[in-house]
């Protein structure tokens, strides 16, 4: 938090913080609005882009100031720090799960969140974003049992065309119709 403002811890860290994965991640994700946030040389190449400080790597993940949203301030041992909320982790997870461990670990953790998280919390923050979230936010969520009739707004949405279920991913795979995604899993992912 002292690097940057505003900053939260985000994506797989803010993942194991909540308690939605049991993997141990090697770095720290950190969301932020600004570009300016290391001094030049401490780029560590063999970190996948990350940035050593210390014994810790971060890595900095830029949004626009008003997709900044969804965070609060918590204590980790003796330092206050802002962390995003559990739904707006869930909903980074859909955004970017190279971010997040990877698709499979998204699906994961909204299972490992399915009786802890804030439904229409999660639902507001996708619609806020755009349609192909709100979208896949549909899928993972029907697939995890929630009913239907509860994620109407959701499959109102309005897209002209197919988005992937894993924005990471091949297009190709199964066109689901009811949600406008294409499931591009290729069996690695069973919900």
């Amino acid at each position: 938090m002292v690097l940057v403002r505003p900053a939260a811890i985000s994506h797989f860290s803010a993942m194991h913080y909540h308690e939605l994965t049991d993997q141990i991640p090697h770095r720290i994700f950190v969301t932020t609005t600004t570009g300016h946030w290391v001094p030049r040389g401490n780029k560590d190449r063999g970190n996948g882009g990350g940035y050593r400080l210390g014994e810790a790597v971060y890595q900095f993940v830029q949004v626009k100031p008003e997709r900044f949203f969804g965070t609060k301030e918590v204590w980790i041992d003796e330092t206050r720090v802002t962390v995003t909320d559990m739904e707006r982790t869930l909903i980074d997870g859909l955004l970017m799960p190279q971010h997040c461990g990877g698709f499979a670990e998204v699906i994961h953790a909204f299972a490992e969140a399915h009786d802890r998280v804030n439904l229409d919390q999660l639902i507001e923050y996708a619609l806020k974003l755009d349609a192909a979230t709100a979208k896949r936010l549909g899928w993972v969520l029907e697939k995890a049992g929630t009913e239907r009739s509860r994620l109407g707004v959701l499959e109102r949405v309005e897209v002209t065309g197919y988005s992937k279920l894993d924005p990471t991913g091949p297009r190709r795979g199964t066109r689901n119709r009811s949600w406008m995604v294409q499931e591009n899993l290729g069996g690695k992912v069973t919900p």
